[in-house]
C-alpha cells in the first residue's frame, strides 16, 4: 500500500496547530495579568476608615497614586487619596505603591518578547517561503522541459513530404519501400512468418536530407511521426533522460502503426568506455530495454540518424536493433541537379541546373538550399525579374 504525503494539508495544519498555541499562551497571559493586577481591596468611607485608625486595626498605609490601602489582618480597604490627610497615619507605617512600575515594566517586557516572537516567525515563514519558491522554480523548470520533450512525443507528426517531394536519394528511396510497404501493410509479413527490421539507422554526412528522408517515409506510409532528438535525452538529472525515452515508446505503442525518428542518435548512444556516466548510460539501457521490447509492438519503426557510426555502442547495432544501415552520401551530378530543380520549381529562373549541378561538387542538399536562396535573395536586392546564372 502506497501512503501519500498531502504536503499542502500538513502545512495547514501546522499553522492551526500554531494559532492555537499562540492563542493559548496569549489567554494565559492575560489571564495571569488580570490575577497579578485585579484590584481587590474594598473601598470604604472616611468614617471607616477613622474608625480603623483610632481602633488601631490598621498595620500598614500604601499609598498609591489614587488610593490609600489598608491593611487590616487579612483583609485590606481602600480610600480615595483625595479624602484623607497625612497626619491621620502619623501612627501607621506608610509605604509607597512601586507595584505599578514593576507591572508596567513587566507588560513591556512581555511587548518585548511577544514582537521579538512575532518577527522570528515572520522572517522564518518568510526563509522558508522562499526556499519553497525557489524549490518550486527549479522543479517547474525541470518540469518544464520535461513536458516539452513530452510534447513533442506524446502529439506526433502527421508529415505531408513524399518521396517525390525530394530531389536524388534514388538508392535510398528504393530500400526504404520495403519498409513504408511493412507499415501500411503488416499483416501480409506476420502472416508470411517474416520480421522486419525494428530499427533503421541512416548514415551520412550532415545536410544530406537524414530528417527529410524519415519524414517522407511517415508520409509515404501514412503513419505517425514521432521526433525526438539525442541531445534532449540528455539531462543532468539522473533518470529523466530514461523518463522521456519510455514516455516516448509508450506513445508511440498507443499510435501504432507509427515511425519514431532518433536524429544525432550518437549523442545518448555513444560506446560505453567505462568513463562514469550514469545518467547517459541508464538513458540508453532504457532505449535499449525499449526496442528488445517490440515483440508485442508490431507495426513501429525506430529510424535513427547519425553521422558518426563509429562512435555508436555495439549494444545499438546489434541484430534485432539497428540492425538495417541506409547510408546517405552526399548528391552525386544527376541527383544534385534533381535537388536544385526542386528548389527552382517555385523561383522564377533562367538557371541552367545542369551546369550549376557541374560546379557544384561536395554540396549536400542543404548547401544547394541555401544557395537557391541566396541568388534568389539577391535577384530581389537587385530588383531582377528571374535569377540567373549570374546570381
Amino acid at each position: 500500500m502506497k501512503t501519500v504525503l498531502n504536503f499542502n494539508t500538513i502545512s495547514y495544519r501546522n499553522i492551526g496547530a500554531n494559532k492555537v498555541l499562540f492563542f493559548s499562551a496569549f489567554v494565559i497571559i492575560v489571564l495571569f495579568l488580570y490575577a497579578f493586577l485585579r484590584d481587590t481591596a474594598t473601598l470604604i468611607s472616611l468614617d471607616k476608615t477613622q474608625k480603623l485608625l483610632k481602633e488601631k486595626r490598621v498595620s500598614r498605609a500604601i499609598v498609591s497614586d489614587s488610593f490609600v490601602y489598608l491593611e487590616s489582618n487579612a483583609t485590606m480597604y481602600k480610600i480615595a487619596r483625595s479624602q484623607i490627610k497625612p497626619e491621620m497615619f502619623s501612627n501607621v507605617k506608610i509605604d509607597i505603591d512601586s507595584s505599578t512600575k514593576n507591572v508596567l515594566m513587566l507588560l513591556y517586557l512581555i511587548l518585548a518578547l511577544s514582537a521579538g516572537s512575532l518577527l522570528y516567525r515572520y522572517f522564518q515563514k518568510r526563509s522558508k517561503k522562499n526556499m519553497q519558491d525557489g524549490t518550486i522554480s527549479m522543479q517547474s523548470s525541470c518540469a518544464s522541459l520535461d513536458v516539452g520533450s513530452t510534447n513533442e512525443s506524446v502529439y506526433p507528426v502527421n508529415s505531408d513530404i513524399k518521396f517525390s517531394d525530394i530531389g536524388g536519394i534514388i538508392d535510398v528511396k528504393e530500400e526504404l519501400e520495403e519498409i513504408i510497404d511493412f507499415l501500411r501493410y503488416p499483416t501480409k509479413y506476420q502472416e508470411f512468418g517474416a520480421r522486419m527490421p525494428r530499427g533503421v539507422l541512416l548514415v551520412g554526412p550532415p545536410g544530406v536530407g537524414k530528417t527529410m528522408i524519415a519524414k517522407a517515409v511517415a508520409g509515404e506510409a501514412n503513419v505517425p511521426f514521432f521526433y525526438q532528438s539525442g541531445a534532449s535525452f540528455v539531462q543532468i538529472y539522473v533518470g529523466m533522460g530514461a523518463k522521456r525515452v519510455k514516455e516516448l515508446f509508450s506513445a508511440a505503442k498507443n499510435s501504432r502503426p507509427a515511425i519514431i525518428f532518433i536524429d544525432e542518435i550518437d549523442a545518448v548512444g555513444k560506446k560505453r568506455d567505462g568513463n562514469r556516466n550514469d545518467e547517459r548510460e541508464a538513458t540508453l539501457n532504457q532505449l535499449l530495454t525499449e526496442m528488445d521490447g517490440f515483440e508485442d509492438a508490431n507495426g513501429i519503426i525506430v529510424i535513427a540518424a547519425t553521422n558518426k557510426i563509429d562512435v555508436l555502442d555495439e549494444a545499438l547495432l546489434r541484430a534485432g536493433r539497428f540492425d538495417r544501415r541506409v547510408h546517405v552520401d552526399l548528391p552525386n551530378p544527376k541527383e544534385r541537379k534533381l535537388i536544385l530543380e526542386k528548389y527552382l520549381e517555385k523561383i522564377p529562373n533562367v538557371i541552367d541546373s545542369n551546369e550549376v549541378a557541374k560546379i557544384t561538387t561536395g554540396f549536400n542538399g542543404a548547401s544547394l538550399a541555401a544557395l537557391v536562396n541566396e541568388a534568389a535573395l539577391l535577384s530581389l536586392r537587385r530588383e531582377d525579374a528571374e535569377v540567373s546564372m549570374g546570381h
